[in-house]
């Protein structure tokens, strides 16, 4: 059984810019799932939440879902043993984005949309799982001046959310994602660290990851 503990998380800003590559290799079976593959390249693995992506399958399966954050296709059937193409993507380069700040604690609220879908004449409540989000907030240190500027932009930031595994699979493990901070809170006693909380909202998926 793996442990936990926390770890100083990174807040990053995006500069919304992103590069288009064709034709991509794959490898399938990702995370010992026959259903999804991934981009084999890993610096073209962080894909722009805001571009349509495109995936195939030599045996004709259809994408179901796309994990914006580590460049996983998720199919709607088996591929392990087919050869999987990322035909079009939009990634985000390491370039383009940058450090602003340490997140010295954090908290996160993931959430599922539950619909109700109960037929006329059913004795029983019938439920339909709906779309998910996140919530959250952290406490960070800023290391730059021109964060207030990002801020009021209402940028797109991407975020590690990263604890440390006694025991587990790697030293840094956690969950990254997307976020717009809808809010911040500053607290800056005379002589100490400037600190601010801030509020989080999901933008596209949130995804576990072993490779922080």
């Amino acid at each position: 059984m793996s442990l936990f503990k926390g770890r100083l998380g990174e807040l990053y800003a995006w500069n919304g810019v992103f590069t288009n590559a064709l034709a991509e290799a794959c490898t399938e079976n990702y995370g010992s799932d026959p259903t999804k593959a991934q981009i084999t390249d890993t610096t073209k693995q962080l894909l722009s939440p805001n571009e349509v992506q495109t995936f195939s399958s030599s045996n004709g399966k259809n994408v179901i879902a796309i994990d914006y954050l580590n460049g996983v296709a998720t199919f709607d059937g088996d591929v392990s043993s087919a050869i999987v193409t990322a035909d079009s993507i939009n990634y985000i380069d390491d370039s383009d984005i940058e450090l602003i700040g340490n997140i010295y604690g954090w908290k996160l609220d993931s959430s599922m949309e539950i619909l109700d879908g109960t037929s006329l004449g059913a004795t029983f409540k019938s439920k339909i799982t709906g779309l998910g989000d996140f919530k959250g907030s952290a406490d960070a240190f800023w290391l730059n001046d021109d964060w207030f500027i990002k801020f009021i932009a209402g940028s797109v930031y991407y975020m590690k959310f990263i604890i440390d595994s006694i025991g587990g699979p790697g030293a840094r493990v956690g969950f990254h994602g997307f976020v717009i901070i809808s809010g911040l809170s500053q607290n800056t006693p005379v002589g100490e660290l400037v600190k601010e909380t801030l509020t989080l909202e999901g933008y596209a998926n949130l995804a576990y990851s072993d490779v922080m």
